[in-house]
C-alpha cells in the first residue's frame, strides 16, 4: 500500500501522510515534545534502515531507557524495534530510497512539530494579528 502510494507521487509522501505513519510511535512522540531532553545535547531522533528479507525497516537508534537517552547500535535498534512493533517497513524496487525519503522527511518535522506542541500546551497558537481567527477571540473575550 505505501510502495503504490510513493509510485504514484513523484515528489514522494507529503507531511500530512508521513506524520500519519509515525504519529502513534513512542519515539516520535517524546521527539516532538517541547523542552524534551536531547540525546548529547543535540538530537531527539535519529532513524536507520535495514534490509531483512527483501524488506527494508526504519527505525530510531536513540531510544530512551531508564529515564535517559540512548544511541543503540544498528543491531540492537532493529532488535528493539522489532520487539517494540515500532518500526515502518517498506518494500518493492525502491525500498532503500522510500525509507531513506522518509526519514529525512521525518527529521524535517521535528523541529516544526516541537514548536507547534509547545504553542498548543503554552495556550499561544500562531494566529495572524487582525486575521479572522484573531477578531473571532476578541468578539468572544
Amino acid at each position: 500500500m505505501l510502495l503504490k502510494r510513493l509510485q504514484r507521487r513523484r515528489g514522494g509522501l507529503t507531511d500530512a501522510e508521513v506524520i500519519s505513519m509515525v504519529e502513534d510511535k513512542s519515539w516520535f512522540k517524546r521527539a516532538t515534545q517541547p523542552g524534551g531532553d536531547k540525546y548529547k545535547g543535540k538530537h531527539t531522533l535519529l532513524t536507520r534502515s535495514s534490509g531483512v528479507d527483501n524488506k527494508e525497516y526504519l527505525y530510531p537508534t536513540i531510544r530512551e531507557q531508564n529515564g535517559k537517552l540512548v544511541q543503540l547500535s544498528d543491531d540492537d535498534a532493529l532488535t528493539e524495534a522489532i520487539k517494540q512493533k515500532d518500526y515502518l517497513v517498506f518494500e518493492g524496487n525502491n525500498r532503500e530510497k522510500q525509507a531513506t525519503a522518509v526519514s529525512k522527511k521525518i527529521s524535517n518535522l521535528i523541529i516544526p512539530m516541537r514548536q507547534m506542541n509547545k504553542h498548543l500546551t503554552e495556550g499561544k497558537l500562531p494566529f495572524k494579528r487582525g486575521g479572522k481567527a484573531d477578531r473571532r477571540l476578541k468578539q468572544k473575550g
